[in-house]
């Protein structure tokens, strides 16, 4: 048997009587996904059969652009702020079989289906994920900034320097601003 097969065997073995009680129906099934919704949300199980061959579960609101691993949301729910996703070791079939086991118990212990756009522990994970992105963005953009001021320092372009650097000096570290200081006294 493959392993995507495996996969959606262990899901369909451990997990899919669990997911049934608790008001999921299966709505898609493809290569490498399974999906199910109940009224507050979508789980949404994925094994990159083509790529890394890592497997996990989303959780998703409809309407919502952010997607929420399954597992830092459990971690939360347990008060683990550690977003690494739990290692179980030993062979794929084997590391399924704990995983979806895992996820039985703990979709019904920690009420997954229960769990909305509106919950206070998805509201929480929203900011973060949205402060993440924000600073990620932000670093992309000081980053092209400093290549660009660099380029223009080491062609002696002091005044494109200047430019590039009159707004933002605050965000790099203090040798910018010595080396703003001897542009200004070139130009």
């Amino acid at each position: 048997m493959n392993k995507e097969q495996t996969f959606k065997e262990s899901i369909s073995k451990n997990l899919y009587k669990v997911l049934k009680s608790l008001g999921y129906d299966k709505t898609l099934e493809h290569i490498g996904i399974i999906e199910f919704r109940n009224k507050n949300n979508i789980l949404t199980f994925v094994y990159e059969w083509n790529q890394a061959y890592a497997f996990y579960c989303q959780l998703q609101f409809e309407r919502e652009q952010i997607d929420f691993p399954l597992q830092i949301v459990l971690n939360r729910l347990k008060g683990i702020s550690d977003t690494a996703s739990q290692g179980f070791g030993g062979e794929f079939d084997v590391l399924i079989d704990n995983w979806t086991t895992s996820l039985s118990k703990e979709v019904q212990d920690f009420k997954i289906s229960d769990l909305t756009v509106k919950s206070k522990i998805i509201q929480e994970l929203k900011k973060e994920f949205e402060l993440r992105r924000l600073e990620y963005n932000k670093t992309l953009e000081l980053n092209s900034i400093k290549k660009k001021a660099d380029d223009a320092w080491n062609t002696q372009n002091y005044a494109q320097f200047i430019t590039i650097l009159k707004d933002r000096i605050r965000d790099f570290p203090d040798s910018y601003s010595k080396k703003l200081s001897i542009a200004k006294k070139r130009i």
